[in-house]
């Protein structure tokens, strides 16, 4: 026991319950992982064999029922051990392609994207539909030919020099063996090492990473296409759809409306169509950048960015546009300024923001009459003041939410004139 001073796990959501023997061999130990992302997969060995070696061999440990056939040393870390580290900067994808998953994974806490690209960049996100494409078992012929077509197109692009490639199919693995074996009939085995080219499903891809990915959708709509909404399934898409750090290209045979609007493939097809909005109306930087102001500012020293009057109104918009919020600031309306307005089609919300250090109690009473007199005007308002209720943007706007909820705003509103 403790034969090691410190024992640092990297990808540890992957790690099983072999890999506890380290809490043992360890003074300390260093955990990192996501548990956002693919869990253990164990194979040969069923739950209930499991549950039957502990009850026999842990009868009064309190936590019995935590090992299961995909708990992971990540997951009973963050059981037993004290609160971590949270770690929001993301160096691989550039803004669009992280979006999704900071969307489906991590409204929370979004990933910070830190890629800055120039204009002579690639398209970030290119969508193919594929109309004649037919399922038969977990292989689409037609999307493994388009596939092969588009990297044959890619590898004598100049565009394209410098890049490595990788395909993940979205269902089984007979996909990727295809396009790999048309891949090596097309172009031979040496654009594998040239590319460092590999074919597979969302667990082949796991902590790895590459220049263009091609995603191929698989499902048609010949088949029965079950609705993929549990957690297994939100851990896959959001490796598959994180490991390109350039480029992503979907190609699918499905469309939405022969989808569940709860389905994640629905949502892949949806984020593909949709551009993303990665600006605060009212502000000249786009919030990637915003974000990284937010979380590396001193803000006892350096004024917050225009047009932000403070680092809380700053946090609210961050706060409320990473749950797909569509927002202004500053915005002004009979000669007055709100500092925040939430888009609905057809309908806003006006959010104020007001911190100690400019709206002391001084100030409540004139604060009281502009909202006075913009309601009168038909406006709604969510009224926050930094710190004497709300320690944080998170607690701050879940009135906000209630109110966007009532008055029927939803994310992704359009502004109207």
């Amino acid at each position: 026991p403790g034969m090691f001073d410190i024992a640092i796990v990297d990808e540890a959501s992957q790690c099983w319950l072999d890999s506890l023997v380290l809490f043992y061999l360890a003074k300390q130990i260093i955990v990192v992982g996501d548990d956002k992302q693919i869990s253990p997969t164990v194979v040969g060995v069923t739950s209930g064999e499991i549950e039957e070696l502990a009850e026999v061999y842990l009868p009064d440990l309190e936590h019995r029922g935590s090992f299961t056939i995909d708990s992971s040393l990540f997951g009973h870390a963050q059981r037993y051990l004290p609160a971590g580290v949270p770690l929001q900067e993301h160096f691989r994808c550039v803004p669009e392609i992280i979006r999704f998953s900071n969307e489906l994974c991590y409204t929370d806490r979004p990933l910070i994207p830190l890629r800055q690209c120039g204009r002579d960049r690639l398209e970030p996100l290119k969508i193919t539909f594929l109309p004649s494409g037919l399922r038969h078992g977990d292989m689409n012929e037609v999307e493994a030919k388009a596939i092969v077509d588009a990297i044959v197109h890619c590898d004598a692009d100049d565009a394209y020099e410098e890049a490595d490639f990788g395909v993940i199919c979205l269902q089984g693995d007979d996909q990727a063996l295809r396009i790999q074996q048309l891949l090596l009939e097309r172009l031979g085995p040496g654009v594998f090492e040239k590319r460092n080219l590999r074919c597979g499903n969302p667990y082949a891809f796991q902590g790895d990473e590459r220049n263009i990915i091609f995603l191929s959708m698989v499902a048609a709509p010949n088949t029965n296409n079950a609705s993929l909404t549990t957690r297994m399934y939100e851990q896959r898409f959001n490796v598959a759809l994180s490991r390109a750090r350039d480029q992503m290209w979907l190609f699918h045979s499905i469309l939405e409306q022969d989808l569940s609007p709860k389905c994640l493939r629905r949502r892949v097809l949806e984020f593909f169509r949709q551009p993303p909005d990665v600006s605060i109306q009212g502000s000249p930087l786009n919030i990637p950048q915003l974000q990284l102001l937010a979380v590396r500012a001193n803000r006892q020293v350096e004024r917050p960015p225009t047009p932000f009057e403070s680092w809380f109104e700053l946090d609210v918009a961050l706060a409320l546009s990473a749950r797909g919020y569509n927002l202004s600031a500053q915005v002004q309306v009979a000669k007055r300024r709100i500092d925040l307005v939430v888009e609905g089609d057809g309908t806003r919300l006006a959010v104020e923001c007001d911190g100690e250090a400019w709206h002391g109690p001084e100030q409540f009473a004139d604060d009281n009459f502009r909202q006075w007199q913009l309601e009168r005007a038909g406006w709604r308002f969510a009224h926050i003041r930094e710190s004497l209720f709300y320690t944080d943007a998170d607690a701050a706007i879940v009135e906000v939410i209630a109110a966007c909820q009532e008055l029927g705003v939803e994310p992704g509103g359009q502004a109207r004139d």
